[in-house]
């Protein structure tokens, strides 16, 4: 009763004539109503064929919610890559900043978050890695074995490590397995509530584009609406010239341009008041705080030309 199992309802079997076509209409609407819109017609010598009343594929089951406007900004939730949350970049431990002059040795402080660490318990922690591994400490960090390198930043993974520490006149000896430099000031950087702790961690961090939109902000599902063969986030990246071109140059069916003549109209003028005022070299997802104040003022001066010349002297 713990396994799965597909359960499939037969709905009908059919004779393949011009005479069917009322009684298979039928049969597929009551197959959708039983299976929350997915039916599977079986035709003799021949591979299933599946269809989907969704926006969603029938074969490997990757579903498209009802497409709105919000899910194509980045400030909205439905729109927002789920793994930056629309911000395009994500925050990363960087082993350059981890270990900035790898032609230091452990002994001269290569491991910059270790740097000036005095207490016994890190004095008898840096031993027993010395000792598992039979490195020097004075030999330079660059010099250490690969291996050695990445499971001082990395941890050791299921390899355990012999530790000890001294407790009344004692020597006590435990094994697990080495954390590393890197997991565990993320562990920290998550668990801290201290504002202090977290900017002393943010110095060993740097940010890159988000592995899962590529720096786009949106999900994948935004990403995967084509106009013309590019997405939102391609568009946006044009600069203003070939943005004005693309959309001069788009074709669109007659159902498309009902709903879409007087948006696209609008853009290509927007477009072209941008163009006649200088600014053709900019992209359309340049960030407001890199403009000049030239730049933002020919950009006023077109909103208003836009808008008929309405507060404009």
């Amino acid at each position: 009763k713990k396994k799965k199992h597909s359960i499939r309802v037969i709905i009908d079997r059919l004779i393949v004539n011009k005479t069917i076509r009322r009684r298979l209409t039928d049969s597929l609407e009551l197959a959708f109503t039983l299976s929350d819109g997915l039916a599977i017609v079986d035709l003799i010598g021949e591979a299933e064929h599946r269809f989907s009343q969704k926006a969603s594929c029938p074969v490997c089951g990757f579903s498209f919610p009802p497409l709105t406007p919000q899910m194509f900004s980045f400030n909205n939730p439905l729109g927002a890559c789920e793994e930056c949350g629309g911000l395009g970049i994500k925050m990363y431990f960087d082993p350059d900043l981890i270990v900035p002059d790898p032609d230091l040795s452990l002994r001269e402080g290569a491991i910059e978050p270790w740097a000036g660490r005095h207490s016994i318990y890190f004095y008898q922690m840096l031993d027993s890695l010395v000792q598992h591994y039979q490195i020097d400490l004075y030999t330079p960090f660059s010099e250490l074995l690969e291996q050695v390198q990445k499971a001082f930043l990395y941890g050791s993974g299921e390899e355990e490590i012999r530790f000890y520490f001294d407790r009344d006149d004692r020597r006590h000896f435990y094994k697990k397995p080495f954390e590393g430099i890197i997991p565990n000031l993320n562990r920290r950087y998550h668990e801290t509530d201290s504002s202090f702790s977290k900017e002393w961690i943010e110095r060993f961090m740097n940010i890159r584009p988000c592995p899962q939109c590529n720096g786009a902000r949106l999900r994948e599902e935004s990403l995967a609406v084509k106009i013309g063969g590019e997405s939102i986030a391609e568009i946006t990246s044009f600069f203003i010239t070939k943005a004005h071109e693309y959309f001069q140059g788009l074709r669109i069916t007659e159902k498309e341009e009902v709903i879409g003549r007087q948006i696209l109209k609008e853009i290509i003028k927007r477009l072209g008041f941008l163009e006649s005022v200088g600014l053709d070299y900019i992209s359309l997802d340049r960030s407001t705080s890199t403009l000049s104040g030239g730049e933002e003022m020919r950009i006023r001066l077109a909103t208003q030309i836009g808008s008929s010349l309405s507060g404009v002297l």
